[in-house]
């Protein structure tokens, strides 16, 4: 049985809002498993590259091209989101897309089926397509078992409310995010001050002009005193001292995941707010865990 569609990565480049100035396709098509005639199963993965090292997102081209069915996708609302419609200028071949945001900075429209990890569905009339999305390293059950295990609502930082992917990650409690987190991340605060008050360092052979009663010499001074005579200065071997080195660069790593992460609990943080802000029974049932968060997010403000 032939799908009545096909699944590729292609990248846009787009000259404003509604036009596109080439299409570039990935050579391969996505496998699509096609359960029965109205079930088709497909799986993605984020952050996908096509063959010339561009962002790749996500693009449904129905084969028959007299077709007036217009794509919808399910997002985690159970709300049908139509696709858009799009044409390669150079081959007139229609792709859909998803209508994301424009992002007017950098001229692309904004793909939630390209950063974020999950499951969806697609129709094509009474086809539907269910969709799984799956990071670099985990499948969409491993990643909802990983984040069970994160102990916070850490689905908060990967799936939005208004994206197309829905996650199982939705426990109401507080559980990466305590008492015991922030002194971990605090502890960590303390101990990175200490060591860039004292950073590992080391000397480094560089070359530099001395005055010639002071030059070391190396193989460009020899070649200066050949093709311009002995002149005041002269290129000399000197020492200079370095902080890149390894372990710098480690504690350059660990530290800007840690801030990273911090942003993340906080925009996790804004959008639990929100959620208690616009309903009044979770409110009155989970008035402490309100508390808690506020308390927890004034102190995590403080640290960085």
């Amino acid at each position: 049985m032939k799908s009545v569609f096909e699944v590729k990565y292609i990248s846009i480049k787009w000259d404003d809002l509604n036009s596109i100035r080439n299409i570039r396709e990935s050579t391969f098509p996505i496998k699509i498993d096609i359960v029965d005639e109205d079930n088709y199963f497909l799986e993605l993965q984020t952050y996908t590259r096509i063959e010339n090292e561009e962002d790749g997102q996500v693009a449904f081209h129905i084969h028959d091209d007299s077709s007036d069915v217009v794509p919808v996708l399910i997002d985690a609302s159970n709300n049908q989101i139509p696709l858009l419609k799009i044409q390669n200028p150079q081959t007139k071949k229609n792709w859909w897309i998803e209508n994301g945001s424009w992002n007017k900075k950098r001229k692309y429209r904004e793909s939630n089926l390209w950063n974020h990890v999950g499951r969806t569905q697609v129709k094509f009339g009474s086809i539907r397509c269910d969709i799984h999305v799956r990071a670099i390293s985990f499948s969409v059950e491993e990643l909802s078992e990983y984040l069970n295990d994160f102990k916070n609502d850490f689905w908060a930082l990967i799936y939005k409310p208004n994206s197309f992917v829905s996650g199982d990650a939705k426990q109401k409690e507080i559980k990466f995010l305590n008492e015991k987190t922030l002194n971990l991340i605090s502890k960590f605060i303390d101990y990175t001050t200490k060591i860039l008050a004292n950073p590992k360092k080391e000397l480094k052979e560089v070359q530099t002009l001395k005055d010639r009663k002071e030059v070391r010499p190396v193989a460009k001074t020899y070649m200066e005193i050949a093709t311009k005579g002995i002149s005041k200065k002269l290129t000399s071997r000197d020492y200079a001292e370095s902080y890149d080195v390894a372990e710098n660069r480690y504690i350059c790593y660990i530290t800007n995941k840690v801030y990273s992460m911090s942003l993340q609990i906080l925009n996790a943080l804004d959008h639990e707010y929100k959620f208690i802000a616009n309903n009044q029974l979770y409110q009155k049932r989970d008035s402490i865990y309100s508390q808690k968060l506020k308390k927890l997010t004034k102190e995590f403000l403080k640290m960085i």
